[in-house]
């Protein structure tokens, strides 16, 4: 198992943040003509908090896994940070996927109230949960005359598989309620972009997202701490992505409707007329 802290780890978190900074120099241009010359509003807040809070989370794994020895006062600041930015972004992301699924059925009052109820169940007991968790780690100084790469934490309980075991109830219904309306739009309309919309940019995220939350609740059950930041690692960076797809258009944005919010509606709208 040391070799696996010491190589797979390190290599792994690296490869997570290569892809998330290749993607935003590819998309930046996009990005800027999109969010940034535009109003700012709840939803561009959103935006950059779920796409530069994966940036500096990725930097502090990345920090983590390859600098050695580091000493058991600076990992205290480094692990919760780590821990609760995963946490947070991860929440952030089921927000923004919320807007827009609540935007594609039309703002409909009953879907608006079970989000809501939905983020409160599952938000409020993260937090509690993470707290937990991160005060029960207990830290260890690296022994004289060993090189050992990042921190050295072991958990006294197993408390933070019940967060992902929330975020994946919250991405299923997500998910489900998504998969209605890509039925009754698809066998109606036969248009790549619709296609785009639900399936590139929805379901098949989903099935990746649930293979990779599955795995995070077997491996943080039955595996040592270092294979949990393995698969932890690269759970980050495709929640990142998948939800920051959702939120970046391929085309910018018209001067009448600059939200995400308002796009997403107009994509709905123009999908009822379709059908």
């Amino acid at each position: 198992m040391a070799s696996l802290a010491a190589t797979i780890v390190p290599a792994v978190t690296t490869a997570s943040g290569t892809v998330l900074i290749y993607d935003w120099l590819c998309t930046l241009d996009e990005e800027v003509m999109a969010i940034w010359l535009q109003p700012f509003t709840w939803s561009s807040a959103l935006f950059y908090v779920n796409r530069y809070l994966a940036i500096v989370d990725v930097t502090v794994s990345v920090l983590m896994s390859t600098l050695t020895n580091l000493s058991v006062e600076t990992c205290k600041h480094l692990v919760p940070f780590s821990i609760y930015s995963m946490m947070f972004g991860g929440y952030i992301g089921e927000w923004i996927l919320m807007t827009r699924t609540y935007a594609l059925w039309d703002c409909r009052r009953w879907v608006l109230i079970t989000f809501t109820i939905l983020g409160i169940a599952a938000f409020v007991p993260s937090i509690v949960i993470t707290s937990r968790f991160t005060h029960g780690l207990i830290y260890f100084e690296p022994l004289p005359g060993v090189t050992y790469h990042g921190c050295s934490a072991i958990p006294t309980n197993n408390s933070a598989t019940i967060v992902f075991v929330l975020l994946l109830c919250s991405e299923t219904i997500i998910a489900t309620l998504t998969a209605i309306k890509a039925r009754d739009h698809l066998n109606q309309v036969h248009s790549s972009w619709v296609k785009h919309l639900y399936v590139q940019n929805g379901l098949l995220y989903y099935l990746y997202t649930l293979a990779i939350s599955i795995a995070n609740v077997a491996v943080s059950l039955s595996s040592p701490t270092s294979a949990a930041l393995l698969i932890a690692s690269t759970s980050t960076s495709l929640h990142f992505l998948h939800s920051y797809s959702v939120t970046h258009p391929s085309n910018p944005p018209s001067r009448r409707s600059h939200t995400l919010f308002n796009r997403w509606k107009r994509k709905h709208r123009r999908l009822s007329k379709l059908t």
